[in-house]
């Protein structure tokens, strides 16, 4: 098994636990995928950096009745760096909200994968996947 093999495997098993512990809604371990100095930038133009601010705005929202769906649309990884961009839907009582997100992971010299810039686009109207 290459170098390369095993950065996949363990960015496999981290993309998964992260989409578990955002479907299961548990920011304590959500976060955690995070660095401290990561940020989020929202559709709407909203950012936000550090954990804090990060926990907040997703603790908002696990708090919301919703149902999401995220299909991965690429993903490249180069040595200790990761990108994965996704299509979400989050759909609510009424409305639907649909955006691209690219993620950004660095693997510490833990070997862990953690956020370093959640980035997310709203998908043009009229416009399905890409």
């Amino acid at each position: 098994m290459t170098v390369h093999d095993v950065a996949k495997r363990s960015f496999d098993d981290t993309i998964r636990l992260y989409n578990e512990a955002f479907e299961s809604r548990d920011i304590d371990t959500f976060i955690t995928f995070f660095r401290d100095d990561a940020i989020k930038i929202d559709p709407d133009g909203t950012y936000v950096q550090g954990t804090a601010a990060i926990a907040e705005l997703f603790g908002g929202l696990f708090q919301m009745e919703f149902t999401a769906t995220f299909p991965e649309l690429s993903r490249v990884i180069t040595g200790p760096t990761a990108l994965q961009v996704t299509e979400i839907t989050l759909t609510f009582d009424g409305f639907a909200e649909h955006f691209y997100t690219a993620l950004t992971f660095a693997q510490g010299s833990d070997g862990l994968w953690r956020v370093l810039a959640a980035v997310s686009a709203t998908v043009p109207a009229g416009d399905g996947s890409a």
